[in-house]
């Protein structure tokens, strides 16, 4: 009895464990199946490609330097040049006092200074004498030398208004097309109801009925005859359901005898109730389905009976002279065709609106244009009378020499303020001197910062002083013709100014989504090629504009010399890197609940009964930014964390799965 009970229990425990393989087999067929991967730290990689419209006049953009003042002669120049250089002696000398041995003194660097703001104020005064003694003879040179840049700046504006106005005009153009297209079907219902009336009016034998059948195609969009086949066709079926449920009745009626219901074997009866049954329900579907085919055919109809309602009542009114009576049947025969349209008249508001502000656009850049053109027109004017006054002899120099007499009596109060200055510096150091011994200076500045600075000045001096050799003009990286600057002789820059140079060549005028450019600014390096093409060329971003109403950003890159076609089309693309994100994941592990809230689902492992097993855990993020593939997100990640990209099947948080791959 004893071996037997062992054997029992030796056999139970075998049996458990063959039924815990099994269980544990079924339970791995019917798991999930995830992907997984864990967090790394990653760049983002924005990329934006299209196509874009070739372009001709390409336009290049200059920025400019802040401090130039726009004049006619390089004083103002020259000017910015001796202050900046009496900058750079400046910082030098405050660079030799931070050096200064204990001798030094801030006296001595003062007075330094001051006999340095002496020896510029003469050498000022001593220009403005210089400028004084050669005034007729710099004035000729100089009104000529205006008088050929303002007649260039003329024709250059002339030239610039008509490539500015030629967009404008075409704008205008194409917003009257797109509002001529949007009132297209206005017209044509006006039209339609205007020749059915004149139809009626006519009396004439089959125009009435001709003109009735037009008004049907209008309504139906020009499917009137396919719609009159779908009611022939609803009709057809219509009757032959009936016809079926004739048939179906007599079919029935003619198989069962009614007076099986009075025998007395309850089989019979039975049999004959289940044949009444049968009768009824093939009876009722066939009505049921008599009514859904009438409901089809009345639904078809039922548009034919208002039209031919209103078109009717209109012909009477029409026949009859009813004067009163046909104005109201006019506007219901116009609202039940108009309604069909569904025209939205907001959208047509717009687009007159559009169309209008077109035109004013285009009235207030022409009248700017003019207006600077005038100026410029007059400025040579009178420029071009200037020379030829001076040629002749009958200029008068008083003008000019006044300005100069000017400029040297400020320079000379200038002098005698910096004599008066270094004499009082001096009476100072003189008492300082007797009455103290040497002093011991310590200070504290930054010797490498400032250095920096003096290179920094001394950067800006060497280009100043470029320019000046260059006689005051700064050259373009292109040729071309400058177009609308906006800039104004006297105005002073403040490094914000841009120059438009129309180089007359080709550029690639692309669009696209402000969201998707916002990783984009002027000069990044941009990709073109042609559709037939394997090779591309490398551009930059020349100009970028401002969202229009529908979010789009206008940019342009420069095109390099070759054979291009106004109106033609080439494939761009953009691609940048962003910083380095701590977590990046693939965008597929991105979830969403219903209350729009962003989560991962991670593997987490849990001791059972069962042993470990592995279990779908939610964790909240935040997606931080993202591109086509990736995203970089925050949240309470541990190192060992995975998270699932993807599943065999629907999976939530806390339900069972296997993971078949760690990254």
């Amino acid at each position: 009895m004893e071996k037997k009970l062992k054997k029992l229990l030796i056999g139970f425990f075998i049996f458990m464990l063959i039924f815990t393989f099994i269980s544990r087999a079924a339970a791995s067929v019917t798991l999930a199946q995830v992907t997984v991967v864990s967090p790394k730290r990653s760049s983002l990689v924005y990329e934006q490609s299209g196509t874009g419209t070739i372009k001709e006049n390409a336009e290049k953009y200059m920025k400019l330097e802040a401090g130039y003042k726009i004049t006619y002669d390089t004083v103002q120049l020259k000017e910015l040049l001796h202050g900046k250089e009496q900058e750079l002696k400046k910082l030098k000398l405050q660079y030799d006092k931070n050096s200064l041995s204990t001798q030094n003194t801030d006296s001595s660097l003062d007075l330094e200074a001051a006999q340095l703001q002496e020896e510029n104020a003469q050498s000022d005064l001593d220009n403005a004498i210089a400028e004084l003694d050669n005034i007729k003879e710099t004035v000729k040179e100089k009104k000529t030398k205006e008088y050929e840049e303002a007649a260039t700046s003329l024709r250059e504006l002339e030239v610039g208004k008509t490539n500015a106005m030629r967009p404008l005009n075409r704008e205008i153009t194409d917003t009257d097309n797109s509002l001529a297209q949007l009132k297209e079907p206005l017209l044509k219902l006006e039209d339609i109801i205007t020749v059915y009336t004149n139809a009626v009016k006519s009396k004439k034998e089959g125009a009435a009925e001709t003109a009735y059948t037009a008004v049907f195609e209008f309504y139906y969009d020009g499917k009137y005859k396919e719609h009159k086949q779908q009611i022939e066709t609803a009709t057809k079926n219509l009757n032959r359901l009936k016809e079926d449920l004739i048939e179906t009745t007599r079919k029935w009626d003619a198989s069962i005898d009614y007076q099986d219901q009075y025998s007395a074997e309850d089989s019979v009866r039975k049999a004959y109730l289940q044949q009444i049954y049968a009768r009824n329900s093939e009876i009722t579907s066939c009505n049921r389905t008599i009514e859904d085919a009438q409901e089809t055919l009345d639904k078809l109809q039922a548009e034919d009976i208002k039209v031919d309602t209103a078109l009717l009542a209109y012909k009477g009114d029409l026949e009859n002279n009813y004067t009163n009576r046909q104005k109201d049947s006019y506007q219901s025969l116009y609202k039940l065709l108009y309604d069909h349209l569904a025209i939205k008249e907001d959208v047509i508001r717009l687009a007159e609106e559009k169309a209008n502000r077109a035109r004013e656009d285009a009235k207030a850049a022409e009248k700017e244009w003019d207006d600077k053109i005038t100026k410029a027109r007059k400025e040579s004017d009178t420029l071009q009378e200037d020379t030829k006054a001076i040629k002749d002899g009958s200029y008068d120099f008083s003008k000019d020499l006044k300005e100069a007499q000017k400029t040297e009596e400020t320079a000379r109060r200038t002098l005698e303020t910096a004599k008066l200055q270094r004499e009082k510096l001096e009476a100072e150091i003189t008492v300082k001197q007797s009455n103290e011994k040497t002093g011991k200076l310590t200070i504290s500045l930054d010797q490498s910062m400032l250095q920096l600075d003096i290179t920094a000045k001394e950067a800006e001096i060497s280009k100043l002083r470029k320019v000046i050799e260059q006689k005051g003009r700064v050259y373009s990286p292109v040729q071309g013709v400058i177009g609308n600057s906006g800039l104004d002789y006297g105005i002073t820059l403040t490094g914000s100014e841009k120059l438009v140079i129309l180089t007359g060549g080709y550029e690639l005028v692309m669009k696209g989504d402000k969201d998707n450019l916002k990783y984009y600014n002027e000069g990044d390096e941009i990709e073109i090629k042609s559709y037939n093409s394997t090779s591309s060329l490398t551009s930059t971003i020349e100009a970028m504009s401002l969202p229009d109403e529908e979010g789009l950003i206008t940019f342009t890159a420069l095109l390099p010399e070759g054979n291009y076609k106004e109106g033609g089309s080439l494939n761009y693309r953009l691609m940048k890197s962003s910083a380095e994100y701590p977590n990046c994941v693939p965008l597929q592990a991105i979830r969403q609940d219903s209350g729009n809230r962003t989560y991962v689902l991670l593997v987490k492992e849990k001791d059972t009964v069962l042993g470990i097993e592995q279990t779908a855990f939610r964790l909240d993020v935040t997606v931080e930014e993202k591109d086509r593939n990736t995203a970089a997100v925050s949240g309470s990640f541990a190192s060992e964390d995975i998270i699932i990209t993807g599943s065999s099947k629907d999976i939530s948080e806390g339900d069972r799965v296997m993971a078949n791959e760690t990254k």
